[in-house]
């Protein structure tokens, strides 16, 4: 039979910022701030609509690539044809728009 944790060992694994608990609560308060911060640069229009569009797409970018590190795994081995196909998408993607962009 199985050997349950006792809860204050249990406690004390979860407070230890190498635990995965900690990661995913460490990323997801930089997401919550990453949407407040475009939140903010919409609703208080410090810039014009072109740098607003810009910082927002950014901050999209940086939260993404958060997302894709801490929840999705890709930081762990064995994901790397998951990484190719995000990369490829990304170039496709890329191209689309520019070529949109350009007509």
């Amino acid at each position: 039979m199985a050997q349950l944790e006792k809860p204050q060992a249990q406690e004390q694994r979860i407070k230890q910022p190498g635990t995965p608990e900690v990661k995913y609560l460490f990323s997801f308060l930089w997401m919550i701030l990453l949407t407040s911060v475009a939140f903010v640069l919409v609703v208080m229009e410090w810039f014009s609509p072109v740098w607003t569009i810009t910082l927002i797409v950014l901050l999209a970018c940086w939260q993404i690539v958060l997302q894709l590190a801490s929840f999705m795994h890709l930081r762990e081995k064995g994901n790397g044809i998951t990484v190719t196909f995000i990369v490829m998408g990304g170039i496709v993607s890329a191209t689309v728009i520019v070529a949109l962009w350009l007509l």
